[in-house]
């Protein structure tokens, strides 16, 4: 289990986050995404912040740099529903 601010590196994103729960800084190829990944689910969502920069897609054998960013799985975004609200 990786600590706040602790990094790992892998080939498969979801084999780099298997067993772990929190919220990570994935980046690959120069692209950074936002990964939350929770018990029984690796990668329970991701999504693409930062600029978008053309770029080459990346090689398989590129590795994903993954740092733990924080313990929490309760990301809050932009046009996500309140799941406390009841409508």
């Amino acid at each position: 289990m990786l600590r706040t601010n602790q990094s790992t590196t892998d080939i498969d994103l979801a084999l780099a986050l298997e067993n772990e729960e929190g919220t990570f800084l994935a980046q690959k190829a120069g692209q950074s995404f936002l990964v939350v990944a929770e018990k029984g689910h690796s990668i329970a969502s991701m999504r693409s912040i930062g600029q978008v920069l053309p770029v080459p897609p990346p090689a398989a054998s590129d590795p994903w740099y993954v740092t733990k960013i924080g313990s929490s799985t309760d990301i809050n975004s932009e046009g996500a529903r309140d799941r406390t609200r009841r409508d």
